[in-house]
């Protein structure tokens, strides 16, 4: 599938994903713990793996009222949306 557009779009951590390696997981999962941040290239979102795209999963802060929070971003590859511009 082509999008056609540049993005960054937050997920919900329960999403699954196909990594390259072919391994199938919930982001939650991926064993990314507070305070880390991993950056996975060229997975595809759910087992069909219509959508190609980059993870990024992180943590946030937290406080003393809420505690870290995992966070998944999916991100258009580079090579996803090349605009040509006349010269």
């Amino acid at each position: 599938m082509k999008i056609g557009l540049d993005y960054v779009i937050l997920i919900a951590n329960n999403t699954y994903v196909t990594l390259a390696n072919g391994w199938y997981s919930p982001i939650q999962a991926l064993g990314v713990r507070s305070g880390q941040c991993r950056y996975y290239q060229n997975i595809r979102l759910t087992r069909k793996g219509k959508l190609l795209t980059h993870l990024t999963v992180t943590w946030t802060v937290g406080d003393a009222k809420n505690p870290p929070e995992l966070l998944a971003l999916i991100s258009s590859p580079p090579h996803a949306h090349r605009r040509k511009f006349p010269r």
